[in-house]
């Protein structure tokens, strides 16, 4: 009975709380949902309100545009080359939301429908098959394909493979009428959102410049209103170091006084008195400091803050970012210790080959397995070569060349060759046979520089001097197939197999014993390679001059990388000389002068000084060289420049001994 009634007290309480639980359900249900602010108010809103959402931008590219390893507009593939490889990349500050492929190709008439078929590969994974029909041989099949964006990366490769039939039996793979096209005319359109990427600068380069990115780096420099010397040199030094890393890119540097540009990243300079006002509110330099932030104004743009209490605290952090990045870590590092590098030495650009010893070719390789070459049909192994531009070839007749390879073994019967080319003309060429295949074959062979004969009819400048400035050693491995044809009672299978060649990385060219020899004026040399300013890799020696108050555009033509001088892959410059006023006190150290104009209304002025150089040439051994850039178009607010001045910096990693420290501050 007890049990009884508990068991009714239990149901009566749960009774009376359900009401109550039915409201309290109710009143959460009717509760006033959240408002949702329009992304329009977002971005114009306050900073923290904003979304890292931008409309997404749409490209188009051919695929004989997207890489190198196409040798034309139509890419044909066969029984041989059954294989076609495009590349494109995609930015670590966005990602490709939509990947469309336009295809336009034509299969050969002869081929088998349905057994043939042509696949398509993206990053390895298999994406489609594209069988031929009955109704497609012979004429141009277009197909629009969409590919899985979620497969996609940083570099991202698609792969074409070409499957073909001809006959039931007793197939050739070298037959002619196995073939297929892919038209000029196709494409590839790529649909990329851009992203807010983290506060961080172990990161740098990124995302101000993108390996991944093959197009021209566009990076933007601010500078307070009215810019000091210092403050011009240090953005100078700065733009050499973003120059140095586009390497083949190029790049541009507008120039911003005051203003921050619209959607795109950039690079901004202050000190604790003299900052852009888009800065003012930001918390002082506690010493030379690099800091990355977002910009105030986009929704995915980032800000390289380069700062110091003072104009010389401003260099070192300047100087600093150009010597090691890898030192930088967080959103904000400071440098406690800085040292200046060893001066450098002449003739040392990275680009240049060292004259002074053997040049192995393994130390002229760019990426790995560059001297090795591999297939049916073994393509051409390339070797870039850069001399000294003045280096004086006509001492001797011929340089000593030791050239060590290996081979796979030819077919028998088969005849194989390799044939050496230097900037495409042939030196030698050497049988390949199966006796000495399994090991390394050395020889020394002396390469001719001037045929003797046509120097006798006609000047220096000849064509029949095989090496210049840049140069491009070619080593090609040519193996002849030998496929019986068989006939449908007497069919032989044949199986392609792929031959390989190797160049030792230990072969090696002596160029010692030339001597460097120039004669000035040669404007064919800074044509080339930027000469003389390139004698001295970090442009120390070259002294560029500017208006009193120059213009932005003024500035960034002067720190516009120069293509002749990134020919020579000119290190960062850690002491960025410029001056407003030429005189004799302010140029006895630089063998080098130059200036960029921006419109003719500002030369006389400027030339004054040139003049009063030129009067101090007894303080100058040997006298100063004079290179004036100009742009007769009509001075703007923004760069609009045409031509890039002389003693634009570029390119390549300069290793200090000594690089000082960086420490980490937070945010």
């Amino acid at each position: 009975m007890k049990l009884l009634h508990f068991f009714a007290a239990v149901l009566s309480a749960l009774a009376c709380a359900a009401p109550a639980t039915a409201s309290s359900l109710e009143a959460a249900e009717h509760k006033e949902a959240p408002q949702m602010q329009p992304l329009a108010r977002m971005i114009d809103g306050p900073y923290e309100a904003r979304e890292s959402v931008v409309t997404p931008n749409t490209t188009l590219s051919r695929l004989s545009d997207l890489s190198v390893r196409i040798p034309s507009d139509t890419l044909t593939l066969s029984g041989l080359r059954q294989k076609a490889v495009v590349e494109f990349p995609m930015r670590r500050d966005e990602i490709i939301i939509r990947a469309q492929l336009h295809l336009n190709w034509t299969p050969s008439p002869s081929l088998i429908p349905m057994r043939s078929q042509l696949n398509l590969r993206l990053n390895g994974e298999f994406e489609r098959t594209l069988p031929i029909h009955a109704e497609d041989l012979g004429k141009r099949v277009t197909t629009d394909i969409e590919l899985d964006p979620k497969k996609l990366k940083d570099f991202n490769q698609l792969e074409f493979e070409f499957i073909g039939s001809y006959a039931d039996v007793c197939e050739n793979p070298v037959h002619r009428t196995l073939w297929l096209t892919i038209d000029r005319s196709s494409s590839l359109s790529l649909t990329r959102q851009k992203l807010r990427v983290a506060d961080e600068l172990a990161q740098l380069p990124a995302p101000f410049i993108d390996f991944a990115d093959h197009q021209r780096i566009n990076l933007p420099i601010v500078l307070p209103d009215t810019p000091t010397s210092n403050e011009i040199e240090a953005a100078g030094m700065t733009a050499s170091w973003a120059g140095m890393l586009s390497d083949w890119r190029g790049a541009e540097f507008p120039v911003y006084f005051d203003e921050e540009p619209a959607e795109s990243h950039f690079i901004a300079f202050m000190t604790e008195q003299h900052r852009p006002s888009f800065l003012k509110d930001r918390p002082s330099p506690q010493g030379p400091e690099v800091a990355i932030a977002d910009a105030p104004h986009s929704p995915w743009a980032k800000m390289l803050i380069v700062a110091g209490r003072d104009e010389a605290e401003l260099k070192t952090a300047a100087r600093m970012l150009v010597l090691n990045t890898k030192l930088f870590s967080g959103s904000r590092s400071r440098v406690e210790r800085a040292f200046e590098p060893h001066p450098r030495a002449p003739y040392d650009a990275p680009k240049w080959v060292d004259i002074t010893r053997k040049i192995r070719l393994g130390d002229l390789t760019t990426y790995p397995l560059q001297l090795s070459s591999r297939g049916i049909e073994p393509p051409a192994i390339h070797v870039d070569m850069r001399l000294p531009p003045d280096l004086f070839l006509l001492t001797r007749s011929t340089i000593p060349f030791s050239l060590k390879y290996r081979f796979t073994a030819p077919d028998e019967d088969a005849a194989a060759m390799m044939t050496l080319r230097i900037n495409n003309q042939i030196t030698e060429s050497v049988p390949l046979s199966a006796e000495k295949s399994a090991q390394a074959h050395a020889s020394v062979r002396r390469i001719p520089l001037v045929d003797a004969f046509s120097t006798l009819l006609q000047e220096i400048n000849v064509p029949s001097i095989y090496f210049n400035n840049a140069n491009t050693v070619q080593f090609n491995f040519d193996y002849a197939l030998s496929i019986a044809g068989g006939s449908p009672n007497d069919c032989r299978t044949v199986t392609l197999l792929e031959h390989q060649a190797d160049i030792d990385p230990d072969s090696s060219f002596d160029f010692s014993g030339f001597y460097h020899f120039a004669r000035m004026p040669n404007l064919a040399l800074y044509a080339k390679s930027g000469y003389p300013f390139s004698i001295h890799a970090d442009l120390s020696r070259t002294l560029a001059v500017l208006p009193a108050a120059p213009e932005p555009a003024e500035v960034s033509l002067r720190s516009r990388p120069d293509r002749r001088l990134l020919n020579s892959k000119i290190a960062p410059r850690t002491s960025f000389s410029s001056a407003k006023i030429l005189s004799c006190s302010s140029t006895h150290r630089h063998q080098h002068l130059t200036t960029a104009l921006r419109s003719r209304a500002r030369q006389p002025t400027l030339l004054k000084g040139f003049s009063a150089a030129l009067k101090c040439r007894s303080q100058f051994q040997p006298p100063p060289k004079l290179a004036v850039i100009q742009s007769t178009s009509k001075p703007t607010r923004h760069l609009r420049s045409s031509r890039p001045t002389a003693v634009q910096q570029q390119s390549s990693v300069l290793k200090p001994r000594s690089t000082g420290s960086v420490r980490s501050l937070p945010c």
